[in-house]
């Protein structure tokens, strides 16, 4: 169960009411976006490696040159293939498998526009 506190200021007199100024309303920013796509490797989809785990590796050396650019890291997210262990075939077993693996990782950066 969730507890929230609530307070309320009555004030009859408006020469009593506290004085709140608002913030002024922040510059708009213009912001230009960029993607990276690293693909994983190994991406045989039938046969015997088929189920066999992907790597992805980000290179560093990219990552702090658009670091060094001001770009900035807000979004990431995989993309998933499905891979079909020897359908059809005498080795295949059945029943539940582990069939789905990360294809490629997309890394979303954004920074002001100059």
């Amino acid at each position: 169960m969730f507890g929230f506190a609530c307070a309320v200021i009555h004030c009859n007199d408006t020469k009593q009411m506290p004085a709140f100024s608002a913030a002024p309303p922040a510059p708009s920013v213009r912001w230009e976006y960029k993607t990276l796509a690293l693909n994983a490797s190994g991406h045989e989809k039938q046969g015997v490696n088929a189920l066999a785990s992907n790597e992805i590796n980000f290179p560093e050396s990219a990552l702090n040159s658009l670091g060094a650019e001001s770009w900035e890291l807000v979004s990431s997210w995989l993309e998933l293939e499905t891979a079909f262990p020897n359908l059809g075939k005498p080795g295949y077993v059945t029943g539940l498998q582990p069939n789905v693996r990360p294809m490629r990782a997309v890394l979303l950066f954004k920074r002001p526009v100059k």
